[in-house]
């Protein structure tokens, strides 16, 4: 299901499922740095960009807030944590 995703991206996909089902709203991308102890948000953009190139994410660029799984995505994020991957 979630292809050959780098562990980091995994990562993101869990952070952006728990942040959203915690607050009702998706992390912004210093917020997905926080959680996922990736060192630089130019980082975070790259691993966002592959994963909405592999349409796990859909995003609005240029506009917080506006990261949001897709049915592909929050289907990764289940399987990794019930897999016991924690952000």
């Amino acid at each position: 299901m979630t292809e050959q995703l780098h562990a980091k991206q995994q990562a993101i996909l869990v952070a952006i499922r728990q942040h959203f089902r915690e607050h009702g709203y998706s992390p912004k991308i210093r917020e997905i740095q926080k959680l996922t102890s990736i060192s630089s948000l130019s980082l975070v953009d790259l691993h966002l960009r592959t994963l909405q190139r592999l349409e796990y994410i859909t995003r609005v660029p240029h506009k917080a807030g506006t990261i949001q799984l897709t049915e592909k995505g929050r289907q990764a994020a289940l399987s990794l944590e019930t897999a016991g991957m924690r952000r």
